[in-house]
């Protein structure tokens, strides 16, 4: 009886560490335990796992809130876009998408002191020069990205995510304050980081350009700026 007793436990536990070990393999983070269990059998060598995606990206749609910086562009202003993205993912290697971006502008101080200079000379009587200024003010984009490196982050220790590095490009319009539609064409690169199947962010830089002054009689300036920002988004 003892003997049929200690059978049924032994298999019993053997059940649950095989389930245990299922779990494991089924997780996102379980390359760590799959890499000891084979070093433990050839310590000598060395492995390298690599996971399927768990994160289904198959004629989904995401939509995405964010930001980006400007750099470059007139150097009499500063830019701030804010906007959103809503990308369909045909495949994890493909997605289709669009993009708007309203732009906030602020002088920088060259272009402060350019215009305090020009009004004290209009107020002494002379004739105030100000540049010929045309600020962004909305783009919009569309866009196709492809994705041919992916893997997985561990998050601060509390997470482990997928990700995957991206290139993109678009073209569209952008509205100037002054000079009014435009051409814009874009490229860029970024990562796209997945939390689960609903939670996504995005970290990317990308060039716009364009050319504005498109009424002036001097004719028309090729701008080229890059812009830098964040999104975060859900995948529905």
């Amino acid at each position: 009886m003892k003997i049929i007793i200690l059978i049924i436990s032994c298999m019993v536990l053997s059940h649950l560490s095989f389930a245990d070990e299922v779990s494991d393999l089924e997780s996102l983070g379980s390359n760590r335990a799959l890499i000891k269990r084979a070093q433990k059998l050839d310590p000598k060598s060395r492995y390298r796992i690599v996971q399927k995606r768990l994160v289904d990206r198959n004629t989904r749609f995401e939509i995405s809130l964010g930001g980006n910086m400007v750099a470059g562009g007139d150097a009499y202003y500063d830019t701030i876009n804010a906007g959103g993205q809503i990308d369909f993912h045909i495949n994890p290697n493909w997605s289709l998408g669009a993009r708007y971006y309203k732009s906030s502008n602020s002088f920088t101080k060259e272009g402060l002191r350019v215009h305090e200079r020009a009004e004290l000379d209009q107020q002494n009587g002379n004739e105030g020069l100000v540049p010929y200024l045309d600020a962004p003010d909305q783009t919009i984009l569309g866009t196709i990205a492809y994705y041919p490196v992916y893997g997985k982050l561990n998050f601060f220790n509390v997470k482990t995510v997928q990700f995957d590095v991206y290139t993109m490009v678009g073209a569209g319009t952008i509205s100037l304050l002054e000079s009014g539609n435009t051409l814009a064409y874009s490229a860029g690169l970024g990562t796209g980081f997945w939390f689960n199947n609903t939670v996504t962010a995005r970290i990317e830089v990308n060039y716009l350009g364009y050319e504005d002054s498109l009424n002036h009689p001097e004719g028309s300036r090729q701008m080229n700026t890059v812009n830098a920002g964040i999104t975060l988004g859900f995948l529905l």
